[in-house]
């Protein structure tokens, strides 16, 4: 295990910028006095590690200084990181390039190992589109990824809920969430990097100026935490109380996982109507929490909060008027 730590270290540190020990040792899922002494034995197999003290110090190797995988042409070297991502390679046109490149990786591997990873590979297979949902790839797609690999600013002009604006992006990585495409970027007037929806950017532009990342970013942190946030203040407070029957129940455990999971931790038999559940859920707002539960039918009564039952009440008989004309 620690030979296979030690090059993992090591491929981490050839992949650019300063690294703590903190930081590789959440990705290496050991403590930061471990990473220490990796460190340690690869220094004193000759790998040039130099160490910067402060707040944006860390590990990084001697400038120049690298392993080698030879064999690989600019193309697979830069499709590498997707061999096992088909969907994203397929939609970034890179996945001939990532086929190759991991066709590359097992020949260099021992028989026996080799065919372990190829049996993996027959036998595992990754498709993140939602069902009933096959969408193409947004004609941005190849522009974006360019200013991201290139590192150079983009012109957008992107349609929010609220408004269409131009704005100067830089853009720090390219993310596909459930088949749906988004840049992870910062403002040229803004430090903090944010979130956009490839579908929404109505016109991009390559700029002249280029930028530098910000030294600390990993893309992967920021989408976890932006997850997070974004699930969080979703249903920040607001709950409704439910009473159904268990073919409703049954609906809501297959709704999001904070839906599921309360109704399933809060349902109790209801006291008053036999064969019903009391659960409490929380909801992002009456208005979408209606719609959503108009499609539970007469299995589910809202008992609270007021205002969310007299808007399901509105629709229903909106809906009855309709079918009696």
């Amino acid at each position: 295990m620690r030979a296979s730590r030690l090059l993992a270290i090591l491929l981490m540190l050839q992949s650019g910028g300063v690294r703590s020990a903190p930081d590789l040792a959440r990705s290496m899922g050991v403590s930061s006095r471990t990473i220490l002494r990796d460190i340690d034995h690869l220094c004193e197999a000759g790998v040039p590690i130099w160490t910067s003290r402060g707040r944006e110090g860390g590990f990084h190797l001697r400038e120049g200084w690298s392993t080698q995988l030879t064999g690989f042409t600019h193309d697979e070297a830069q499709a590498i990181g997707l061999s096992g991502q088909s969907v994203a390679a397929a939609d970034l046109g890179m996945d001939t390039s990532a086929q190759s490149a991991r066709t590359k990786v097992l020949a260099s591997l021992p028989a026996a190992t080799r065919v372990r990873a190829e049996r993996v590979g027959t036998r595992v297979h990754v498709d993140p589109a939602p069902w009933y949902r096959n969408e193409p790839a947004p004609t941005s797609l190849a522009t974006v990824a360019a200013a991201v690999w290139s590192q150079t600013a983009l012109r957008v002009e992107y349609e929010s809920w609220a408004r269409t604006s131009t704005r100067v992006l830089h853009p720090l990585g390219l993310v596909l969430k459930a088949g749906v495409w988004y840049v992870v970027a910062t403002r040229a007037d803004d430090a903090a990097p944010g979130t956009y929806k490839l579908a929404n950017l109505r016109r991009v532009e390559l700029c002249a100026e280029t930028f530098c990342a910000p030294k600390r970013f990993r893309l992967d942190d920021y989408w976890r935490a932006s997850v997070e946030a974004f699930e969080t203040k979703i249903y920040a407070g607001a709950r409704a109380r439910l009473r159904v029957l268990p073919n409703a129940q049954r609906r809501l455990n297959e709704m999001d996982s904070a839906i599921a999971n309360a109704a399933r931790e809060s349902a109790k038999p209801d006291p008053e109507q036999t064969g019903w559940v009391c659960v409490e859920i929380p909801i992002e707002s009456n208005e979408r929490a209606a719609y959503a539960l108009l499609a539970l039918g007469a299995d589910v009564e809202v008992l609270a909060p007021l205002a969310l039952r007299t808007r399901l009440e509105k629709l229903a008989l909106e809906i009855v008027a309709r079918y009696q004309k």
